[in-house]
């Protein structure tokens, strides 16, 4: 009997261990790359502001059906960005190095929104921070923070 035990609970764990493993290996955000520079032909702007800097004051981002748009957004340290879901699924913002998110600490929505439903971040850190959907992992996008 305790044989028959061990053997399940070994088997058990082997699945546990194959899933997560797998599972984590096909994960976008298990690249070392997180801070990958954007050139600015990737950048586009939401809303011009004053000044000769291309980076916005505000800006909101739509999670479609089709990802993130747009793919890139130019903001200004302190800006408060939105996150819009108006696709049929859901939307979990996230962003840093799978499976902890921490590679700008705050920055995760912690549960999904549904349709109609919103997160918002205030991006305090100047860099390139690259996000994805937690509940889509292939959705990724970046917002870029400049001073």
């Amino acid at each position: 009997m305790n044989k028959m035990l061990l053997a399940v609970v070994v088997i058990a764990l082997g699945i546990g261990v194959g899933w997560y493993y797998f599972k984590g290996a096909m994960h976008p955000s298990k690249r070392t790359d997180q801070m990958t520079a954007v050139s600015p032909t990737q950048s586009q702007d939401m809303t011009t502001t004053s000044g000769s800097s291309n980076a916005v004051a505000s800006a909101t981002v739509s999670y479609t059906d089709s990802g993130f748009s747009p793919k890139t957004v130019t903001v200004r340290k302190g800006t408060t960005v939105t996150f819009k879901n108006t696709s049929t699924g859901t939307m979990w913002v996230v962003t840093g190095v799978y499976p902890t998110n921490q590679l700008l600490p705050g920055f995760d929505e912690k549960a999904a929104v549904a349709t109609g439903g919103m997160y918002q971040y205030t991006f305090t850190k100047v860099g390139t921070w690259q996000y994805y959907n937690h509940a889509k992992t292939t959705d990724e996008a970046f917002v870029v923070v400049t001073e």
